[in-house]
């Protein structure tokens, strides 16, 4: 699936302007599809620390040949036992969240220098932590994203 161009909505299904690098108004949203194999997806949408917004995902990409959804998934079990163990658990801690699911959903507040991240995951209400460039992505290791297919489609509804 290829990327669209991050449409506003005015809340009651009225397409406005392509969203490029602006502010959503309190009530209106954009929809964007998160690419797998991408480090960054940028929404062209600039957030201010204090502004919340509801996120609602759906659909299914793939990690090399695991699919899951927004909320990505834990390590398979038999992965952690055996020869494979220590090299995954290894693996865990290189991704970009280790803390969290791989393939999950995460936002990222990017300014010049820094990057702040939070969990997305499928739906969620997001108090934004600093102002900066919103930007979304699957949570993988970084280098692996070549093996990554799919994407998310991502609603984002400014609420304040």
């Amino acid at each position: 699936m290829t990327a669209q161009t991050p449409h506003r909505s005015d809340g009651k299904g009225e397409a406005l302007a392509p969203a490029t690098a602006g502010q959503l108004e309190a009530g209106e949203k954009v929809t964007i599809d998160v690419i797998a194999r991408r480090h960054w997806n940028n929404t062209g949408l600039h957030v201010t620390a204090g502004q919340r917004y509801q996120l609602a995902a759906r659909g299914t990409w793939v990690d090399l040949y695991i699919p899951c959804g927004a909320s990505g998934y834990q390590s398979p079990g038999w992965l952690l036992r055996g020869p494979l163990g220590l090299a995954t658990r290894f693996m865990q801690g290189l991704r970009r969240v280790p803390e969290s699911n791989w393939f999950v959903l995460v936002g990222a507040v990017r300014t010049p220098g820094d990057c702040q991240y939070f969990v997305a995951s499928s739906s969620r209400e997001a108090r934004m932590p600093t102002s900066g460039q919103l930007a979304f992505f699957a949570n993988d290791v970084p280098g692996f994203y070549w093996n990554n297919l799919g994407s998310i489609r991502l609603e984002i509804t400014r609420l304040s």
